[in-house]
Formats: C-alpha cells, structure tokens, sequence
C-alpha cells in the first residue's frame, strides 16, 4: 500500500508539471506523463528496496538469503505460470473486443466503453484487494490446517463483496449521466446515449464482479492456479468473445492467429455490453458451483495437507 501510494503520489504532482510545463518544468505533452510514471515507480522501487535490505524489522534480506533452490523455484513457476496466464487470456480478449467496438461503434462507441471501464474500477479495483487480501488469511489457516477457516474466509468474503458491489451497482445504475459527464463533460450526443446504456448494463453484474474475484481466492490460496486459470479462459474466450462477435455486421468474418470465426449477426454495441456482463455472471455462477463441489469433495483439506507436508520439508 505505501509503495503504491509513493507511485501514484509522485505521478499526481509530476503529471501536470511535465505535461503542461508549469513552474518551469518543460512542457512534455504526453511524454510528460510516461516520464512522471517512470520517476513515480522507479522512487517506489527504492522504497521497496529500503524495506527489503533491513528498514523495517518486519522483512529483510540478507547475503544468506541469497540463492536458488530449484525445488522452491518449479513451485513458483507451476502456481504462479497459470496465474500470468489469466490476465493474458484477459487482456488478450480486451484487446479484440476494442477492436469490435471500433468497427461497430466508432468515436462514440470507444467514448461509451472506455467510459464503463474506467468506473468500472470503482469494483473491481476493491475486488482485487479484497481477494488478495483473502488469499493471504486463506493460505495462512491451510497452513495451519485449518481448512475450516479457509471455507469460511471465502464464503464470507463472497457475502461482502457481493454486498458491497451490489450496493455500488445500484448507485450507479440511477445516476448514469452523471457519472458520464465527470468523466467526459463534453462528450457527444450518441456517446453519452451509449455511455449511458453500458453503464446500466455493467451495473447488474457488478456483484459478480465481486464473487468472481473471491472465488478465485479460494481456489488460488488452496494452490488450484491452474483452475483459476481455465476459468478465465473461459470467461473471456468462450462466453465474452463469442458474444462480442455478435455485434459485427452480419456477415462480417473476425480472423484470430488466421483462422476465420464465426461472422457477425448485426446486434451492435448492445451485445458488446452484455457480453461483458453476462460473462462475469457465469463466470460468478460457475466458480461458486465449482467451490461448493470441491470443498465437499475435501479440496481444502488436501490443500492443508500438502502445505503441512512442504512445512515438514
């Protein structure tokens, strides 16, 4: 939190002195900002480094901590190998469904979903914390073989997050003009129309978001990465993509790595919307059937045994 604080912190005071060159800095243009990001982060790092070398007694790395086990390292790479996975398979998808959008919706199609996205982070951006955060509290009691206490972390942050997003989704679903004219005052009419209508779509599966994310918990702090990983395959891949392609013009082919998919069926940017929220819905829906099965069938439980075991070595 602090290190991400120091960035964003450094970037909020350089920004506007290097983009418009106030007090004398340089007038920079865009190329301010990526140099107030690189100063922001690279300031941060420092700070990372002086926590690490003994600044604070709760960490530190000495000489003796220094090395390679190849055990430790193969660990890694197989929980964390699928995890790098997941945000590939999603921002891979993100990347054709704007590409949609800018065929199907044009300038005021862009406005529209890049609007969604960026309030959109009113959600997940909380989400991630709390699965992060639950990721630890859930890795900790399997560690301590207590899979009793993993359930019961995840569930219960499945009732907040839910909770939480569901109360932000309502809020946002009443008042969407507003929240598109603080992000964009001068957008155009039929940018404001579409705006309008994602974020009213995105609203009904806010909560979604928020299971979604601690499902994932659960799953990643009892080690099932790779679980993870084919969920978010399929989330983005089989349900968001497909569906996205829906609103090309009928007839329009989409080639992925050269292979023709399925031509578009003509239903505009409204399936584009949905097919954002209607993925985290059955991604949401899916992984809570899928926990309920395998912590029934004692995943939790072989998870705290193989931490004990690793414990032992």
């Amino acid at each position: 939190m602090y290190l991400n604080f120091l960035a964003i912190g450094i970037n909020l005071v350089l920004d506007p002195l290097l983009i418009f060159g106030y007090f004398g800095f340089p007038e920079l243009g865009v190329a301010g900002a990526a140099y107030a990001t690189v100063v922001g982060y690279s300031l941060a790092m420092v700070f990372g480094l002086y926590f690490l070398l003994g600044g604070r007694q709760s960490l530190s790395l000495t000489r003796a901590d220094v090395g390679l086990d190849l055990d430790e390292f193969r660990e890694m790479i197989d929980i964390g190998a699928p995890v790098g996975g997941q945000r590939l398979a999603a921002q891979s998808v993100r990347l054709f469904v704007v590409a949609i959008v800018a065929i199907v919706g044009g300038a005021a199609g862009l406005a529209a979903y890049t609007v969604g996205a960026r309030i959109a982070t009113i959600a997940f951006v909380p989400a991630q914390g709390l699965q992060q955060a639950a990721q630890s509290v859930i890795g900790q009691n399997l560690g301590a073989e207590r899979p009793d206490r993993a359930s019961r972390t995840t569930w219960v942050g499945v009732a907040m997050a839910v909770g939480a997003l569901s109360l932000v989704g309502a809020v946002q679903y009443f008042v969407p003009e507003l929240l598109t004219a603080i992000f964009v005052p001068d957008i155009s009419a039929r940018g404001l129309e579409l705006s309008v209508r994602y974020l009213e779509v995105l609203a009904y599966g806010y909560w979604a978001i928020g299971a979604t994310y601690m499902f994932l918990a659960g799953l990643n702090g009892a080690r099932r990465t790779k679980t993870s990983f084919f969920v978010d395959l399929g989330k983005y891949w089989g349900v968001r993509f497909p569906i996205a392609i829906a609103a090309l013009p009928a007839g329009y082919a989409v080639s992925v790595l050269g292979v023709s998919v399925a031509p578009g069926l003509g239903l505009g940017m409204e399936a584009i919307f949905w097919a954002v929220t209607g993925s985290n819905i059955v991604a949401a829906l899916g992984l809570g059937a899928y926990f309920r099965y395998a912590t029934s069938t004692g995943m939790l439980e072989r998870a705290a045994e193989t931490a004990a075991a690793s414990a032992g070595d």
